[in-house]
């Protein structure tokens, strides 16, 4: 995910925002957010996004007031997005950027809900490289109702939002020291 630094510097008017991505030498511009973020007069605000483009490379991403992408931004920023691999190991669904030898847990979607323990990776290996896992997506195992353990190894620094709720069974979560940040909810219901 990338973060915008958005300031609406008008008096009266909030600011629809539109968002808008473009890779590195194209003419072309991809709207990848309309109208989720309005910005009060005088308020600054960070918006996350978390589109991500179909190929890697360098992209620009822009907040506009405007529906037309050629209008002057209120902000920009440059990216860059490296390829990643999807791996599975044990029915967990790791995205790897081997370019980054870094890892995320991402939600299975035909995963088995009834297991009854989690058990993350250290690390993983995409492409040959070995990628340290780094992060757990929001809703990565969300209703996973039967699960009584989780294990989370070193070196994950961040939990995202409702990440292991739902799981009402649960008896015993062993996070890492590393962890920096668990979003909201991230256990809830459990």
């Amino acid at each position: 995910a990338s973060f915008l630094n958005v300031t609406n510097t008008g008096e009266s008017n909030r600011v629809f925002l539109y968002l808008w991505m473009q890779k590195s030498g194209s003419s072309s511009w991809t709207n990848i957010a309309l109208g989720n973020y309005n910005v009060d007069p005088g308020q600054t605000t960070d918006i996350k996004l978390s589109y991500t483009p179909i190929e890697s490379g360098t992209y620009i991403l822009k907040a506009t007031d405007s529906s037309d992408p050629l209008s002057d931004g209120l902000c920009t920023a440059t990216v860059e997005v490296a390829t990643t691999e999807r791996v599975i190991v044990d029915g967990i669904v790791y995205i790897c950027a081997p370019l980054y030898k870094r890892a995320t847990v991402i939600q299975n979607e035909n995963a088995d809900k009834n297991v009854a323990s989690i058990t993350i990776r250290q690390t993983v290996t995409a492409s040959g490289v070995t990628c340290q896992v780094k992060a757990i997506a929001e809703n990565a195992f969300k209703s996973y109702g039967n699960v009584s353990k989780i294990e989370i190894p070193e070196g994950v620094e961040s939990i995202g939002i409702y990440s292991f709720s739902y799981m009402y069974n649960l008896k015993k979560a062993i996070l890492p020291s590393t962890l920096k940040s668990i979003g909201d909810n991230a256990f809830f219901y459990n």
